[in-house]
């Protein structure tokens, strides 16, 4: 109606009449109908249309959109505001609650009984206070709010997951007690970084000096950024020990760490040496004197990188590689023999020298007896003889 009764300290409900501008009016007369009227102004009678509009506000750290990946950390806000005539307007009566439900369908909640005790965002706590978290795994978030008018607002879902798991770090190369000898070989680095739900976890990369061997560092860094497939010539490293360590977060900041264990890296500075083998028979030193069918070779040892390769040479012939036992044959006397070998990393030993003779002559056998000079030797029974031999 457009005109409606009252009576004074009667209370109106706006819901009641309609919505618009109204004004009270007053008419008064006494019982010789002396008459006026009053009235108190215009005043605005509103109807709440619209329900409350509610925001689900993620805090960090999160990624994605659908579903929006949040870790156990991440913090979860829901903010509503009321509107009145039109949506945005935020003129509403006001929110009165907002509820929210945590992997449950708000229709299955009939009948059960409100508890505040219970754990929130359930059937029977779905009042939202303040903000909140979820645990991990995968989440469906109902929510939504009333207002002061009894407008109920259409429920809202939110798909969320929650990564609490780390990135995996698979490290291949270089792996704990390998040795690396600057010179001759080279540090291959491999690894791999892979993530439940990250499809590119950051990763950093870096070898470690553990402990400081050998020649002084010179300046050399005890910390080497690296990445996987980079290869290092271990004369960039200073000796000693180190590990390849690999640090790893998802976009969530799951993180992780991993060592290949200590490895050794060598610089090789030192020569090999290496020894003249004679074989039987042999008699005195230097010069040693040996059968024409006695071997010679050579014994070469080297602590670090290890024997790349020994020569050798025999009186004035040009240097050989050694290959296996061999013999000075039947040329009798003397003969030198120089040699020296070579580590993989390129140290040369210094030159050796051994002199060695040959004695390829059978012994002279002669026969003495007593005798007319220059006549005939018998030799009796009871006669003595000697015989001696000369070389």
């Amino acid at each position: 109606p457009a005109t409606v009764a009252v009576f004074p300290g009667q209370v109106l409900d706006p819901s009641a009449i309609d919505d618009g501008l109204w004004e009270l009016r007053v008419l008064a007369r006494d019982f010789v109908f002396n008459s006026t009227a009053a009235s108190g102004g215009p005043f605005e009678v509103v109807h709440d249309r619209q329900p409350p509009r509610t925001a689900l506000v993620i805090g960090e750290p999160r990624a994605g959109t659908a579903p929006v990946v949040i870790a156990t950390h991440t913090r979860l806000s829901l903010t509503a505001v009321d509107d009145l005539a039109q949506a945005g307007d935020g003129l509403g009566t006001g929110v009165k609650e907002t509820l929210f439900f945590i992997d449950s369908d708000p229709l299955s909640c009939a009948g059960v009984v409100q508890n505040t005790g219970a754990p929130r965002g359930t059937c029977a706590n779905p009042f939202y206070e303040a903000p909140f978290t979820l645990g991990s795994g995968t989440h469906t978030l109902t929510y939504f709010s009333r207002d002061n008018a009894g407008g109920t607002e259409a429920p809202r879902t939110a798909a969320l997951t929650v990564d609490a798991q780390p990135p995996e770090i698979v490290i291949e190369s270089p792996l704990a007690g390998e040795r690396f000898v600057a010179g001759t070989s080279s540090i291959t680095v491999r690894f791999t970084v892979t993530d439940n739900l990250d499809p590119n976890p950051f990763f950093e990369a870096f070898l470690a000096q553990l402990e400081d061997r050998g020649s002084p560092r010179a300046g050399l860094p005890d910390r080497v950024p690296t990445s996987t497939g980079a290869v290092i010539d271990p004369i960039s490293l200073d000796d000693g020990l180190w590990e390849l360590r690999v640090l790893a977060r998802d976009f969530v900041f799951n993180s992780t760490a991993a060592s290949g264990g200590p490895f050794e890296v060598l610089h090789d500075t030192t020569p090999p040496v290496t020894a003249l083998l004679i074989g039987e028979p042999k008699l005195g030193a230097e010069p040693v004197v040996v059968s024409s069918a006695a071997l010679l070779g050579f014994t070469a040892t080297d602590d670090n990188s290890g024997v790349a390769e020994t020569r050798y040479a025999l009186d004035a012939e040009a240097f050989q590689v050694y290959a296996g036992s061999f013999s000075l044959g039947a040329n009798s006397g003397p003969h030198v023999i120089h040699w020296f070998s070579v580590d993989r990393a390129g140290n040369r030993e210094t030159l050796q020298r051994s002199t060695v003779a040959v004695d390829a002559q059978a012994p002279v056998l002669s026969l003495a007896c007593p005798g007319p000079e220059g006549g005939a030797c018998s030799i009796f029974k009871a006669m003595s003889a000697s015989l001696k031999a000369v070389a």
